[in-house]
């Protein structure tokens, strides 16, 4: 009986997976957490690109509109609330992502 529990547990130990290496999984993580961070600087680079071009092409019909229409009837409050407002449904877009 003896004899039979060495022979399957040899079995068994030839066939078991190979221990942890906390290095691999270490340096694994690294690479997938650089992977990542220049995904997103890069994300984050070509929206700026994207809107300043975009801000370049629209500022001076927005100044225009500024200085006739719009100076009186728009506090510095409301434009910032108006701001922020635009400006966090994208922040939670680009979080919601990673």
């Amino acid at each position: 009986m003896k004899e039979r529990n060495d022979a399957v547990a040899a079995m068994l130990a030839a066939d078991a997976p190979a221990e942890h290496d906390l290095r691999f999984e270490i340096a694994m993580l690294a690479r997938i957490a650089q992977r990542r961070l220049r995904r997103g600087i890069v994300t984050n680079m070509a929206l700026a690109g994207t809107a300043a071009m975009l801000l370049a092409l629209v500022m001076p019909d927005l100044e225009m509109a500024w200085q006739t229409q719009l100076a009186g009837s728009f506090s510095n409050g409301v434009i910032a609330a108006l701001l922020f407002a635009l400006i966090l449904p994208l922040q939670w877009a680009m979080t919601r992502r990673a």
